[in-house]
């Protein structure tokens, strides 16, 4: 039951559309990887999106807390 509530979540991540923010020249290679993903459901985890952007590439960690790179933001205003 736990693997079909998380490819739920999956499938709700690849649902809603991101932009990705790329350099001003797109053919000059960069290190910008930033990724803006918006209107979740609140049952997303860090692991979710991890996994999910794993199948496009290669998600950066963070080597002192051993966690991807990836940074969550609530919208106080959202109920």
């Amino acid at each position: 039951m736990k693997q079909d509530s998380k490819a739920m979540r999956m499938e709700e991540v690849s649902r809603y559309k991101y932009m990705n923010w790329t350099a001003k020249n797109p053919d000059e290679d960069s290190d910008n990887s930033a990724i803006y993903v918006q209107e979740l459901n609140d049952s997303v985890t860090l692991d979710d999106l991890a996994d999910f952007f794993k199948q496009c590439g290669v998600v950066k960690v963070n080597k002192r807390a051993g966690q991807p790179m990836i940074h969550i933001y609530l919208d106080k205003e959202r109920p």
